[in-house]
């Protein structure tokens, strides 16, 4: 696996690589961009609703792989 193969002192951003890194800050500023837009509150839910759950959804497959083996 990935993550095993990282040595121990291993810095806590190395866990993804700097891709990933920047959309997260692009994720970041453009939900910061959205939530101060003139867009109404009952559309945002949609959008807000739904990378909720596909990034809940995505964070449990991702847990389920990186546990150790028991």
């Amino acid at each position: 696996m990935r993550l095993a193969g990282r040595p121990d002192p291993a810095c806590v951003f190395s866990t993804f690589p700097w891709r990933s890194w920047a959309m997260v800050t692009v994720m970041s500023v453009g939900g910061v961009l959205l939530r101060h837009s003139a867009v109404p509150r009952p559309l945002l839910a949609a959008p807000y609703l739904g990378m909720g759950l596909c990034l809940a959804a995505g964070s449990l497959l991702y847990l389920r792989r990186s546990r150790p083996a028991a």
